[in-house]
């Protein structure tokens, strides 16, 4: 068939037999015809011509291919590159349910980009490698930057700890393709390419959104120039997570890393390390992110927080992670909305008709944080008042009670997480109202939730402010009242004991920023370090 395309030659083709789409019987008389001398086979995950129809595989149909490939020493193939990750994220033969000994991707690894790459199973590693390509795009950065937005290679191997990056928050404020959350969706897709400036920037320190408000004209002018989305500020690896992986490497700790979808849906993510990390701005997540860390520390594991709005929304992944859903304040468009409870439905944990707030898992919340160095926001110090300096979290440091922990890298920013306060002995304590009973508070920082007024104007129509909506919600009524129980929050630094495991948290989105500074530096070290160890026997 193939000689008879314009442009073929017999050379081309005289190597290469044809078999019909779905035709396992034709297959299976190919091998028998030609005994041990069929090398490879080669198709694509369902059959897409040019000027045709497609054509799906028959049920069974991939089953009985890969049957006839290991009987019969026949590598099979899998040409991904038209339909890879816009069937499946893992891959078109994860939904047909087979497993090809090398898998082809192409165009959509690099959001469009001219990139592609060969991934296969072990036995042909070393044989891969022996194989030279070369192409025209072959020093192109681009594709490569690209990539990023794909590529999250997991580990098999133990680790100190496993970093999940907030890939779910990145989806939240993503405007490819679509309305955001925050521009009037309640559906976004992590199949979307990520805006400029989610996965990298040249000045992290420069353009982050806690230092925006104080930009001249000039900077700002200069940021608009760089082609960066504005939300990129808000969400993306390029603000948090890196500043913190290179920092990590540079300390040689062994780090795993795992998205937001690992976690949702793989119970056992965490078994390999003793400690999980997040990072950084980690608002959204679902119910099964929120079992995985969960039982991961009630059975002896770590978890550290050095994050802030971490987990305020509940959301719900569907459309085999296709879609992910988040109806946030407009809850009775929520088909999941039952007004005498909802434990699926998509707003804040902290919900009364959902039920599980999120201090159950970090010990402190947004509901009693806010913003810190954002319009409408408490200036502060940008650092932590230290409150127990003889803590192992302040080993090795030069904090004192009272001393400022991290002002120069401003690491109390943008958004902030903390819990209800009293005092004892003249200095801050957890009251225990709406955190573990037996929570450490390490440090404070004044924060506050934002009212519906106050909010930037780049925001949708539907946006109510989080003072109101926690007064409406947890107050019972959006008075004025029940916004100053509210509005004068804190960015709470401190620990607790969950069951067998321990939890550790900043309370604050901008911690990553002050990773330069020796103190910071070495608290995170404290932290990682003891956690990372293994339980001592008693």
């Amino acid at each position: 068939m193939l000689g008879n395309r314009l442009g073929t030659t017999e050379t081309d083709t005289q190597d290469v037999l044809e078999v019909a789409w779905n035709n396992t019987k034709g297959l299976q008389g190919l091998i028998d015809q030609h005994p041990g001398d069929i090398a490879a086979f080669i198709s694509s995950p369902y059959d897409h011509p040019v000027y045709r129809d497609n054509t799906l595989p028959a049920p069974g149909y991939w089953q009985h291919v890969e049957a006839l490939c290991k009987k019969n020493d026949i590598v099979l193939i899998v040409d991904d590159v038209r339909a890879g990750f816009r069937i499946n994220l893992a891959g078109s033969n994860r939904e047909y349910g087979f497993t090809p000994d090398l898998i082809c991707f192409g165009k959509a690894i690099a959001n469009g980009h001219p990139l592609s790459a060969l991934t296969g199973c072990d036995a042909l590693r070393q044989t891969a490698q022996e194989v030279y390509f070369t192409g025209t795009q072959f020093f192109n950065a681009a594709p490569m930057a690209a990539a990023k937005a794909t590529f999250v290679v997991r580990s098999s191997e133990s680790a100190d700890a496993t970093l999940v990056l907030a890939t779910s928050t990145w989806n939240a404020y993503n405007t490819w393709g679509g309305a955001s959350y925050y521009t009037g969706g309640h559906v976004t897709s992590p199949m979307r390419p990520l805006q400029p400036g989610f996965l990298e920037k040249a000045d992290p320190h420069l353009h982050r959104i806690a230092k925006y408000k104080d930009w001249t004209p000039e900077e700002m002018q200069a940021f608009r120039a760089t082609g960066y989305d504005s939300w990129s500020m808000a969400a993306g690896s390029a603000n948090w997570e890196m500043l913190f992986v290179r920092w990590a490497e540079q300390q040689g700790y062994r780090l795993n890393y795992a998205t937001s979808l690992d976690l949702d849906r793989d119970s056992r993510l965490l078994d390999k390390s003793r400690a999980y990390i997040s990072i950084g701005h980690d608002e959204y997540w679902s119910a099964d992110m929120r079992n995985t860390v969960e039982n991961f520390v009630d059975a002896g594991g770590n978890a550290a927080f050095f994050s802030g709005n971490t987990a305020f929304w509940q959301v719900r992944f569907e459309a085999d992670y296709r879609q992910m859903v988040g109806y946030k304040c407009d809850i009775e468009l929520d088909p999941m909305y039952e007004p005498t409870g909802a434990p699926e439905l998509s707003t804040m944990w902290s919900d009364p008709l959902v039920g599980r707030p999120e201090n159950e898992m970090t010990g402190v919340s947004f509901t009693r944080g806010g913003y810190a160095h954002m319009p409408n926001s408490p200036e502060g110090t940008g650092g932590y008042s230290v409150w127990q300096t003889d803590h192992w979290a302040f080993a090795k440091t030069q904090q004192k009670l009272g001393s400022t922990l991290g002002a120069d890298g401003m690491v109390v920013g943008y958004e902030c997480d903390g819990c209800e306060l009293t005092e004892s002995n003249g200095r801050p304590i957890a009251s225990g109202s709406d955190s573990p009973l037996d929570f450490e508070l390490l440090g404070t920082a004044t924060a506050r939730l934002w009212e519906t007024e106050q909010a930037p104007a780049t925001l949708a129509d539907n946006y109510i402010g989080e003072l109101n909506w926690v007064a409406e919600r947890l107050g019972g009524e959006d008075t004025l009242e029940n916004r100053e129980r509210f509005s004068d929050g804190h960015a709470v630094m401190g620990i607790f004991r969950r069951s067998k495991g321990q939890v550790f948290t900043t309370g604050c989105t901008d911690w990553a920023y002050g990773l330069k500074d020796n103190d910071v530096a070495q608290v995170t070290s404290n932290v990682i370090d003891r956690f990372s160890q293994p339980p001592k026997k008693r």
